[in-house]
């Protein structure tokens, strides 16, 4: 129950913690490339796919398609790589944040020691 100054939302919901955990940030990742490799070799496949034997009025219609087709797995591929990209850009800027901090607590050592 949320009561004026415990720390809790307006809305008396618990207060919601944000972590991050690089490792699983990491391997999602890891996951995006993955998705991303799959995808532009799914759209290769696709562009090379034939639209012969199709009766000729249907050749051209099948030909857009397999085109409008690779075109969406592709920038599907793309998007993939992007969002792989914000992860390690995310962790990068983690890692830069902690190492800040870290000097900062050092400058903080020589307090630390009593002088009499």
């Amino acid at each position: 129950m949320h009561t004026p100054g415990s720390g809790g939302s307006a809305t008396g919901d618990d207060p919601v913690e944000m972590r991050m955990v690089p490792t699983d940030v990491g391997r999602a990742s890891r996951g995006w490339d993955e998705q991303h490799h799959d995808l532009r070799a799914a759209a290769a496949q696709v562009d090379q796919a034939p639209v012969t034997g199709f009766p000729p009025r249907v050749e051209r219609a099948a030909a857009d398609f397999v085109r409008a087709w690779g075109d969406h797995v592709g920038r599907a591929a793309d998007l993939s790589a992007e969002q792989a990209d914000a992860l390690r850009s995310v962790m990068a800027a983690w890692v830069h944040t902690d190492e800040v901090i870290g000097a900062d607590f050092l400058l903080l050592l020589p307090y630390l020691e009593q002088l009499r």
